[in-house]
């Protein structure tokens, strides 16, 4: 997935960072979707947390943005739009059936983690490296809470 939006050589650090802040607004937006349709206490207080951490993410990449000269982000929404593989998040189904549920919002946390994983080998700037390994370090953190949530027991027809 990587590999047919960059290539193979060094990546460009603008286009990076405008395509991370589109994956953290639709990862906060679908966070946001499940939230206010959760059909438990649990759910619900799961994904506003998670929400709120894309929120964490996104200040952060805008704030680097501006930083490197206020690039628009706007291309990177027109890209989503025609690669849907890229971004690929299912709305969320309120009241759905919990597996079902978590397990769209793991595939959301691995793929943005492939992303922030392969962008932080390829870019040469050591700073972006880090930075880049550590939003996939989050983003390896929400991976395991919500797995943790996902074989958690619970009994019959659950709903988060």
């Amino acid at each position: 997935m990587f590999e047919e939006f960059f290539g193979s050589g060094a990546v460009d650090v603008g286009k990076g960072i405008n395509i991370a802040i589109s994956l953290e607004k639709r990862g906060m937006e679908y966070y946001a979707s499940n939230a206010r349709n959760a059909g438990s206490t649990e759910g619900a207080t799961l994904f506003r947390f998670l929400e709120g951490e894309e929120r964490k993410h996104l200040k952060s990449l805008q704030e680097l943005a501006l930083a490197r000269g206020g690039e628009s982000a706007g291309w990177a929404d027109a890209l989503a739009a025609s690669a849907p593989g890229l971004f690929r998040l299912e709305r969320g189904r309120g009241g759905g059936a919990r597996a079902d549920i978590l397990g769209a919002a793991m595939e959301t946390e691995k793929a943005s983690i492939e992303f922030y994983s392969k962008f932080a080998e390829r870019i040469e700037a050591p700073e972006g490296k880090r930075f880049f390994r550590a939003l996939a370090g989050f983003e390896e953190t929400h991976l395991a809470l919500l797995s943790a949530l996902m074989e958690k027991p619970h009994g019959g027809e659950a709903r988060v």
